[in-house]
């Protein structure tokens, strides 16, 4: 399964001109050099073009709604622990979706509520992180 952009987007990256992006950890911004992009999961209209400048701020695409269904097996645990993650009960919502990203490994969904609900728990944000890179590589 792909990454959708928002997703991406949910990471807190900032873009700092075409070809360049800061990916924001934990620790520290790290710059990354890039010679493309490739926007998954949106919709037509706002087309870059090729050395177009796109600086912070600056909308690059519009995103395709999410998926009524985001795991053929998980989709239960997913809206739970979204549920548990709104009510501020972060280490639960990490705890719901722990098995589904061991079976899912490459599903986006769960990881990105995965990463989140550990980010927000100061002992895994470590944790959270490794997530985070997974999602995004």
């Amino acid at each position: 399964m792909k990454l959708p952009l928002l997703l991406v987007a949910l990471l807190a990256i900032s873009f700092s001109g075409f070809g360049q992006i800061k990916l924001l950890t934990p620790d520290s911004p790290v710059e990354i050099k890039i010679t493309s992009l490739i926007f998954l999961h949106t919709q037509k209209g706002m087309p870059l073009q090729q050395g177009q400048t796109v600086n912070q701020g600056d909308p690059v695409a519009q995103f395709a709604p999410q998926p009524t269904k985001r795991s053929d097996k998980f989709e239960k645990q997913l809206r739970e622990s979204i549920q548990l993650y709104n009510k501020k009960s972060f280490a639960q919502a990490a705890e719901v979706l722990k098995k589904a990203v061991t079976q899912e490994p490459e599903n986006p969904f769960l990881l990105e509520a995965y990463a989140r609900a550990l980010y927000q728990i100061d002992e895994r944000k470590p944790d959270s992180y490794q997530v985070y890179k997974k999602l995004v590589s």
